[in-house]
């Protein structure tokens, strides 16, 4: 049990300043079509990184179910061992852990949802709404790349560095692809907690 929660411990302790500054980036940054593409990266992270804390918890509820551990929630490791457990070092970590989550969805997603589709080298979008941009995207297609960058990229006729291409199926295909792990993990996780406690185990 302890390496899922010295590897819960990990994921989430560098998630959380990651996302602090990832945060502070695309609300500051210089350039619109820079901070979208930022934003679209930052959502992949938080849903991967959601996905995978959700899973790990999972594992360690069912095990600590299974050992008639009193404290479901993993030990911070950076605090707690297997001996020195505190409920609230533990379940105010999960908590953390989880809100940092959701703050990472709402914040990278209203960044992302800004999105409106340019042909590559065209300083105008192909329609003005997130969605009609994507259909109008999909109606034009795309025989050789790049086609499409997901915001802005010229300004004039220079164009802005790391601005993300806009790739027809797998752009948005990936995140709904991370969405639903994400879903299946919570799934997973919720079912692990519904799970009875083990009877302690006595040895005669």
């Amino acid at each position: 049990m302890l390496p899922l929660a010295r590897f819960w411990t990990w994921i989430g302790t560098a998630y959380v300043p990651a996302l602090a500054s990832g945060i502070f980036y695309i609300n500051n940054g210089p350039h619109r079509g820079v901070l979208i593409s930022a934003g679209y990266l930052g959502l992949c992270a938080s849903l991967a990184v959601g996905t995978i804390l959700a899973v790990t918890l999972a594992l360690y509820v069912m095990k600590a179910r299974k050992s008639a551990d009193p404290i479901l929630a993993p030990p911070n490791t950076l605090f707690e061992d297997a001996e020195h457990r505190n409920r609230l070092i533990s379940w105010g970590t999960v908590i953390v852990f989880a809100l940092a989550i959701l703050v990472g969805l709402i914040g990278f997603g209203n960044r992302y949802a800004d999105s409106r589709i340019h042909l590559w080298d065209k300083t105008t979008p192909l329609a003005d709404s997130f969605t009609a941009s994507r259909a109008a995207a999909y109606a034009k297609g795309c025989p050789k790349g790049p086609c499409f960058a997901m915001g802005q990229r010229m300004e004039d006729k220079t164009p802005a560095e790391h601005v993300a291409e806009y790739v027809l199926y797998w752009t948005d295909g990936f995140l709904i692809f991370l969405c639903l792990s994400l879903l299946a993990a919570l799934t997973f996780l919720a079912r692990a907690f519904r799970q009875p406690h083990e009877p302690p185990k006595y040895t005669l």
